[in-house]
């Protein structure tokens, strides 16, 4: 999509990209080429095959530059950021045009400065470069401390910090002084988790947790623990962390010793008013926790899709027969009732009180249930399942939590394995993210989605959450980054309409599509 939103460029198998007008529905223009690159501002676009010169056009007139000369070998090409200066990566060199200056490496990765000044490469050597354009000469010394193949490599907007992704770890450098200034050892990020009061976003991977204050940006705190699951108390006050070891909570000075018992958990989840711990388990039980004591709080033991009878211990357990493993648990929002999901392709709704289980168990005839969301009203439970059609595709049902019945059919399916889901805090929107690299938003009322998906993690994208305020999407991936996303709708939405719409009809379409309404020019 270009930056206005008047554009929309797609790519087929057969090599074919086209570039069409988001408002008209028109095709603008068509390249048989193998690889199209834009400039920042959409108005040059340059396009290469193997074995041909790269060529440069303008996007919106027949107007062509001439070819570049040089190698015809494979290419990968990168506008400037001025959407002027080219940078063509061959064998063992880059040359910029269109200065003609070549740097002689055998570059792995570019990325340009904001100000275009200056490139940063990655090399099979692991290490970080940065050339002067101007001069072609290296600036410092090279950037080292990866230990695997360099990923990607980007500059912050500012200029001052470069970021790079390995497969061994994500680092910070300070450009000025081509010093390292983090490390986060792993593949990325795998849970998120914000706050009540939506200044901390903790995300975590197997080795650590790192804290983030929203409204700076800026990182707060690593916790020396990682997670594999996590969420923050009601109040805001602990942090609950699935560890390899187990169960763990911060509350912001030290680190709890993990709760006996809960290590291999399938599932974490607190009770909205802050009380008790849920955890799941292989062995078909649900084991309850008190937060104020840490100490345990009884167990539920759960089969799904077999009726038995139920009968009460004198110490409030629930006994019935198991017959398959729980992998997600769910408190309700007013703290009343559990959805567990089960790999027996059901779910179930269980009194906290009684410790019963609540009408039939839910199912829709699919081999597997891994995650439920209760909606913030807790009038909607929404569950993952695959989808028998078409592996490894998953969808999403959403179910009236009071009869137990299915709403409308399973939606979400585009082929790739939901990781994650999350109620946005008024219920209206659910997001979904895969391994397909998308986060998509529905509309829960319709099942349609909200708007196109969003991008930016280019693989896997691993967990999301919603900011309180339901303005701010957050999501981490394969890359190993934490994005957050503006979601929320504009208070005037006319201008962003326009934006994407272009201009108003002229006075002959309004004519052909409203004859007799008076003319008027809503966008500007």
């Amino acid at each position: 999509m270009s930056p206005d939103g008047r554009q929309l460029a797609t790519a087929t198998m057969d090599g074919v990209t086209r570039v069409w007008d988001v408002a008209t529905g028109r095709l603008v223009r068509g390249f048989g080429e193998r690889m199209v690159a834009f400039s920042d501002d959409w108005k040059t676009v340059a396009t290469w095959r193997n074995g041909e010169p790269v060529r440069r056009m303008a996007l919106s007139s027949a107007a062509e530059y001439p070819p570049i000369p040089g190698d015809t070998g494979d290419y990968r090409v990168r506008f400037g950021p001025d959407g002027r200066t080219l940078a063509v990566v061959g064998e063992k060199r880059i040359r910029i045009w269109p200065s003609g200056r070549t740097i002689s490496v055998n570059a792995t990765g570019i990325a340009f400065s904001p100000d275009g000044r200056t490139l940063a490469v990655t090399g099979e050597d692991r290490r970080i470069r940065i050339w002067e354009l101007s001069s072609g000469q290296q600036l410092g010394a090279p950037f080292t401390g990866h230990t695997a193949t360099i990923q990607s490599i980007a500059f912050s907007s500012d200029g001052r910090t470069l970021l790079s992704r390995g497969s061994d770890a994500a680092m910070m450098w300070r450009v000025s002084t081509f010093r390292q200034l983090d490390r986060l050892e792993g593949t990325g990020f795998d849970t998120l988790a914000i706050s009540p009061d939506g200044h901390t976003l903790a995300a975590a991977d197997a080795e650590r947790v790192r804290l983030w204050d929203l409204r700076t940006r800026r990182p707060i705190r690593d916790l020396p623990a990682g997670a594999g699951a996590m969420l923050f108390t009601a109040d805001g006050r602990r942090l609950v962390l699935n560890t390899g070891e187990g169960v763990v909570l911060w509350d912001g000075r030290t680190l709890s010793e993990p709760l006996a018992g809960t290590s291999g958990i399938s599932g974490l989840a607190a009770s909205p008013d802050g009380r008790w711990l849920a955890t799941s388990h292989g062995d078909q039980r649900v084991r309850l926790w008190d937060l104020r004591t840490l100490g345990p709080a009884g167990v539920i033991e759960t089969a799904h899709g077999v009726e038995k009878p139920q009968v009460d211990d004198p110490d409030g357990t629930l006994i019935v027969p198991p017959v398959t493993g729980i992998d997600s648990v769910a408190f309700s929002p007013d703290g009343r009732t559990l959805a567990t999901t089960g790999n027996d392709g059901e779910a179930a709704l269980w009194d906290l009180t009684t410790r019963r289980r609540l009408g039939r168990p839910l199912t829709d005839g699919h081999s597997d249930l891994d995650m439920a969301a209760f909606s913030p009203d807790g009038k909607v439970l929404a569950t993952v399942a695959a989808d028998p059609t078409k592996s490894p595709s998953e969808l999403v049902q959403l179910w009236d939590a009071a009869t137990g019945s299915p709403h409308g059919a399973p939606f979400a399916g585009d082929g790739s394995a939901i990781q994650a889901i999350a109620f946005s805090p008024d219920g209206a929107t659910l997001a979904t993210v895969g391994s397909g690299g998308a986060i998509r938003l529905w509309d829960v009322a319709t099942h349609r989605a909200v708007g196109e998906p969003l991008m930016g993690h280019g693989r896997e994208v691993y967990d999301v959450a919603f900011a309180p305020d339901g303005k701010t999407l957050a999501t981490t991936g394969r890359d190993g980054l934490v994005r957050l996303w503006d979601v929320a709708l504009p208070s005037d939405p006319l201008p962003a309409v326009c934006a994407v719409a272009g201009d108003s009809f002229i006075r002959r379409e309004w004519q052909r599509h409203l004859p007799r309404e008076p003319y008027e020019s809503i966008c500007p």
